[in-house]
C-alpha cells in the first residue's frame, strides 16, 4: 500500500518509492520492538485483559510509529533537499543497507496470539516469550534505530562527497574557461599593440603605392591589412566579452576543421547570469557539436548558435551537422551533465533534437532582467 500510494498519490519515481515502502515497514518493526516490555506488562499469559487496555496499547503504539515516522520524514526533508539533488540516481544505495537491518529485525521477532472476544469485553494475549526477550527485542530495535540513521548519515555523506566532486569538475572548468579568456585577452592585446605601432608606416606604404599611380597594388595592400584587422576582431559579437573570448577560440577551431559556422548570439546585460555558468554551457556545447562535426563529410559540416530572449526566458540553440552511424551521442555524458546543472540553476530545461542529419541542443534559463532591452 505505501509502494503504490507514494509511487501513484505522491507520483515519486520507483526508487524512492521502494525506498519509501522499506523504511514504513522497517519503523513497524522498530515500534514492535519499543512496546514489548510494555505488551508484557499489560498482557501476562493466560490471562483475560481489559479491551480497553487492549485499545490504549495500541493506540500508543501507533502514536509511536508516527512519531518516529514523523521524525523520520524531519531529518530526511532537513538533511537531504530532494528537488535539488537528483535523488534517482543514489536512492538505490539505500535499499541494501534497508534490507539488512529488516533482516537483522526479523531474525529477532518472536510470534505471539492474540484473541479477541469483544462480547466479553476482553483480550487474551498468549504470550510465549518472557520479559528478558521482550527487552532484549527492545534493546535490539534501539539497534536497528540507530543503524537506520546510521544509514541516512552516511548516505547524506556519499551525496555531498559526490555533489562536491561534481562542483569540482565544475569549478575546474571554469578555471580553465577563465585562463582561456585571459591568455586571448593577453594575445589580441598584443596584436592591437603592434597593429597601432605599425599603423603609420601602412598608411606610409599606401600613399607611396597611390603616388606612384599603383592603385591595384594598394587596394591588394589595404585587403590584406582588412585581414589583419579582421583577425583583432572577435568571430561572434555577444556583447560580453568573456563568451567573446570563449567564441573566437572554439569557434576557431571549428573553422579550422572546415565548419561552417553561423553564429548569431546576444548576451543580455544586468541579469542574474553568472558569465562562467554561460561559459560551461556554450563551452560543452560547442566542444559536443565539433565532436560530432568531425566524424561528418567536410562539405555537409555546419554548426549554428543563436540566442533569443524574450521577457525572463533565455534561449539558447546549438545546432550541428549529424551523422547517427559514427556518432553514439553528440557529446559526452559529462558535458551533458554540465549543461542540465547549470539549466537546473536558473531554473530551466534542455531539449534535444535528433536526426539523421542533425542534432539540436535547446537551453532554457530563467533569467532576472534588472533594465529594460539588451
Amino acid at each position: 500500500m505505501t509502494f503504490l500510494f507514494v509511487k501513484y498519490i505522491i507520483k515519486q519515481s520507483t526508487v524512492l518509492s521502494t525506498v519509501s515502502t522499506l523504511l514504513v515497514y522497517l519503523i513497524e518493526q522498530l515500534v514492535y520492538g519499543f512496546t514489548a516490555p510494555l505488551n508484557y506488562l499489560i498482557f501476562t499469559s493466560d490471562i483475560n485483559t481489559d479491551i480497553y487496555k487492549f485499545d490504549i496499547n495500541m493506540a500508543l503504539s501507533s502514536l509511536i510509529t508516527i512519531i518516529i515516522a514523523g521524525f523520520v520524514y524531519w531529518y530526511s526533508s532537513k538533511k537531504f533537499n530532494i528537488k535539488v539533488m537528483n535523488f534517482d540516481k543514489y536512492l538505490a544505495i539505500l535499499i541494501i543497507p534497508l534490507l539488512l537491518i529488516i533482516l537483522f529485525m526479523q531474525s529477532f521477532k518472536h510470534s505471539s496470539n492474540i484473541n479477541i472476544d469483544t462480547s466479553l469485553g476482553t483480550v487474551k494475549l498468549l504470550l510465549n516469550t518472557s520479559i528478558t526477550e521482550e527487552i532484549q527485542a527492545f534493546l535490539f530495535s534501539i539497534i536497528g534505530t540507530i543503524c537506520v540513521f546510521f544509514s541516512l548519515f552516511t548516505f547524506k555523506k556519499l551525496i555531498q562527497s559526490l555533489e562536491d566532486d561534481k562542483e569540482r569538475a565544475i569549478m575546474n572548468q571554469q578555471i580553465h574557461a577563465q585562463k582561456n579568456y585571459i591568455e586571448e585577452a593577453k594575445s589580441r592585446l598584443s596584436q592591437t599593440i603592434s597593429f597601432r605601432h605599425d599603423f603609420n608606416n601602412h598608411l606610409a606604404i599606401v600613399n607611396g603605392l597611390l603616388k606612384k599611380g599603383q592603385i591595384l597594388k594598394a587596394q591588394d595592400y589595404l585587403n590584406k591589412l582588412e585581414k589583419v584587422t579582421s583577425d583583432l576582431s572577435f568571430s561572434c559579437n555577444t556583447r560580453n566579452v568573456v563568451i567573446d573570448a570563449l567564441f573566437n577560440n572554439k569557434l576557431s577551431i571549428a573553422k579550422q576543421l572546415g565548419i561552417e559556422v553561423d553564429c548569431e548570439v546576444i548576451i543580455p546585460k544586468s541579469t542574474n547570469m553568472n558569465d562562467f555558468d554561460l561559459c560551461i554551457v556554450f563551452a560543452n556545447a560547442i566542444d559536443n557539436a565539433i565532436k560530432a562535426c568531425r566524424v561528418v563529410d567536410k562539405q555537409s559540416r555546419y554548426l549554428k548558435i543563436s540566442t533569443k530572449l524574450e521577457g525572463g526566458f533565455f534561449m539558447i540553440e546549438i545546432k550541428n551537422s549529424y551523422n547517427p552511424i559514427n556518432n553514439y551521442t553528440s557529446g559526452s555524458c559529462i558535458g551533458l551533465s554540465n549543461i542540465k546543472e547549470i539549466a537546473k540553476k536558473y531554473q530551466g530545461a534542455i531539449s534535444i533534437d535528433k536526426t539523421s542529419d542533425y542534432f539540436q541542443i535547446n537551453i532554457l534559463l530563467v533569467i532576472s532582467l534588472h533594465c529594460a532591452g539588451i
